[in-house]
């Protein structure tokens, strides 16, 4: 009997996919940074779309090379050429560290992974002004047989970069944090970094990212002052407790504002996902 197993760290996905995979099928609620490979066992194939970034392709392939029996298949997507700068150098460092994973290319597919356009990508293409198909991304798709077993180290650069943020969803808003610095003294301050507060970007190379430590999932940007403090209000606002504080109103009148909008935007993007879909690219974002 075929035994499904996965590892996905969204709680509003994991809660889904535990009621319709049963026993026999287990899904576990874990960070690919952290989980231990040994608690999800062996397989004999393993299929990964990891995001396209340094950091998260060495997670992914070590937990895979760690979880493939001799002979097991990896499946995983990979940037095409084109997609930024310095790509295939990117890529060329990528498969080296595949293999000394114990890991053997067998195929290249070039550009034959369509992706969605996410939500938070509408928004920023929408506040830009730019009008795309929704599927107008496509990735490489690599598959990797594993030869031999190695001892290779799991990878632990860069992580403090991911450590600070923390997230918190109201009203299926995902709003996150990045908590990491010490909350300044005085009031509660939530301030604007752009007009419209939509960064209209996705490119992890804008600068105007570095500014940000509060982010929410339609792609908005803010900046406060204290961000611990910010993290624990908009818990009290999801779990609708009032402590009678001037920050409490700060935070709700700055968020409730948020979640209006995106939810309004959310059913924009609904929209335009099934038109596009159906072959309608006339819509305007």
């Amino acid at each position: 009997m075929q035994q499904v197993a996965i590892v996905e760290r969204n709680s509003a996905v994991t809660g889904t996919l535990k009621v319709l995979g049963g026993k026999s099928n287990p899904v576990y609620e874990e960070d690919i940074f952290e989980v231990s490979p040994d608690i999800i066992g062996k397989f004999d194939i393993v299929i990964m779309d990891p995001p396209w970034y340094p950091l998260q392709f060495r997670q992914f392939v070590w937990l895979a090379s760690q979880c493939l029996n001799i002979c097991g298949k990896l499946m995983i997507s990979i940037p095409s050429y084109n997609t930024r700068p310095n790509i295939m150098a990117e890529r060329v460092e990528w498969l080296s560290y595949c293999e000394t994973l114990g890991l053997c290319m067998e195929s290249l597919e070039c550009g034959t992974l369509e992706y969605c356009t996410p939500f938070f990508e509408f928004n920023a293409q929408r506040h830009a002004e730019v009008q795309v198909n929704a599927f107008w991304r496509r990735g490489d798709f690599l598959t990797f047989a594993k030869l031999e077993d190695r001892n290779v180290l799991r990878p632990t650069d860069d992580k403090n970069d991911r450590d600070g943020w923390r997230e918190v969803e109201i009203n299926e808003v995902r709003i996150r944090v990045d908590t990491s610095t010490v909350d300044e003294e005085g009031d509660l301050e939530i301030e604007s970094i752009i007009a419209a507060d939509v960064l209209p970007s996705v490119s992890s190379r804008d600068e105007r990212r570095k500014l940000a430590n509060v982010w929410t999932s339609g792609n908005r940007i803010f900046h406060t002052n204290k961000p611990a403090r910010l993290f624990s209000l908009l818990n009290l606002m999801k779990e609708e407790v009032d402590d009678s504080s001037t920050d409490l109103e700060t935070c709700k009148e700055r968020f409730s504002v948020v979640l209006e909008l995106e939810k309004k935007e959310y059913d924009q993007y609904v929209k335009w996902f099934y038109n596009s879909v159906e072959g309608d690219f006339t819509q305007v974002l």
